[in-house]
């Protein structure tokens, strides 16, 4: 008898901030995504430009590296550069802020904003997310130039395009 042995992905994911991070844990928590990947939140790296040089020691078979930012600060300090542009396709930026995107969920006090912690009936909505739920639930945010968003992310971990 054989025993099949799946491999997941590992997801190394840079974010901007805490709220972020506290996110990508809660998802961690999701059967579906526990059964597929394992994800590695790290926000350490609040500059986009300096988490893409700290990264690329990450190399191997079944790593994959994405990258989760606030489009804020390139909106009106910051030019996008070409280390940025290279990385377009794992790049995720958010609208605005990662807050606008809680607020595209259907959980209301989804954050609390003294403690960057989400509250626990955002937590609980995260842990029983599945494809549909995203598609008809979460409110689809605005895209920043020809990025992708969080929203994007969540599509492509639930049809495992990742």
């Amino acid at each position: 008898m054989f025993i099949k042995k799946t491999i997941k992905k590992t997801v190394h994911i840079y974010c901007e901030g805490t709220s972020e991070k506290n996110y990508c844990e809660a998802l961690k928590a999701n059967k579906y995504i526990t059964k597929n990947y394992v994800l590695k939140p790290n926000s350490k790296e609040n500059d986009l430009n300096n988490a893409i040089l700290k990264s690329e020691r990450l190399k191997g078979i079944g790593i994959v590296i994405i990258y989760i930012y606030d489009s804020d600060t390139f909106i009106n300090k910051k030019k996008i550069g070409e280390a940025i542009k290279k990385k377009q396709k794992v790049i995720y930026f958010n609208e605005e802020d990662f807050e606008d995107f809680l607020k595209c969920h259907k959980t209301k006090k989804h954050y609390h904003p003294r403690k960057p912690r989400l509250s626990r009936k955002l937590i609980e909505e995260i842990r029983n997310l599945d494809l549909d739920y995203i598609q008809t639930k979460i409110k689809k945010p605005n895209k920043f130039k020809n990025f992708k968003s969080f929203y994007d992310l969540l599509i492509e971990l639930f049809e495992e395009r990742i």
